[in-house]
């Protein structure tokens, strides 16, 4: 390890053994790029690359996520986001930049949109080389709209999105990226249309 190099942790062991029995972290954070995560307590802040890019939990009462607090909760939010961006500012530069030669996935702003076309399956590898699910909305003028599994449990978490490949659907989200094979979507609703 080079000299210099400031660790971010803490060492476990005393808790794991018992020789302290203390909260080991009064506050966690987490980072991806410019999005992340904070958790204090039964509170959880989410920076998201999209809309809403701030979004705040209460884990005790809501342990799947469903109900953003931010704008009832906005000091404690503001706060979270202020001690993320503080503890974000201390760590050194991004270890993976894109690649030279890379051209980045050139990027959307986050606008809404509502789709409607044939829903297909795929399972296609991410970069690490694992499978992942994917579903395109095809729309008649040929126009591709992909979302993944992930998205859809987030975004529509009481669909059964599998149930409805191979049927004509409306999908309403925010476009956030563009890609090889049309544009990439964040869902918040997904619904069979009959024809």
């Amino acid at each position: 390890m080079p000299d210099g190099t400031r660790l971010d942790g803490v060492d476990l062991l005393p808790f794991i053994s018992g020789r302290n029995t203390a909260d080991p972290h009064a506050i966690l954070f987490w980072k991806n790029g410019d999005a992340g995560a904070v958790r204090e307590g039964d509170w959880k802040l989410v920076l998201n690359h999209t809309e809403p890019k701030i979004q705040l939990f209460n884990l005790k009462e809501d342990v799947g996520e469903s109900r953003d607090l931010a704008a009832e909760k906005a000091d404690l939010a503001d706060r979270l986001h202020k001690a993320w961006a503080q503890w974000s500012a201390t760590l050194p530069p991004r270890a993976n930049p894109p690649r030279i030669g890379q051209a980045p996935s050139p990027a959307l702003k986050a606008e809404p949109i509502t789709v409607s076309g044939m829903l297909s399956f795929r399972q296609p590898v991410n970069k690490e080389g694992k499978p992942y699910k994917a579903y395109d909305v095809t729309t008649d003028q040929a126009a591709v709209y992909t979302f993944s599994g992930m998205m859809a449990r987030q975004g529509c978490p009481s669909v059964d999105i599998a149930g409805l490949v191979g049927h004509r659907v409306r999908v309403s989200g925010q476009a956030i990226k563009r890609g090889p094979r049309g544009q990439f979507v964040s869902i918040t609703s997904i619904e069979n249309v009959r024809q």
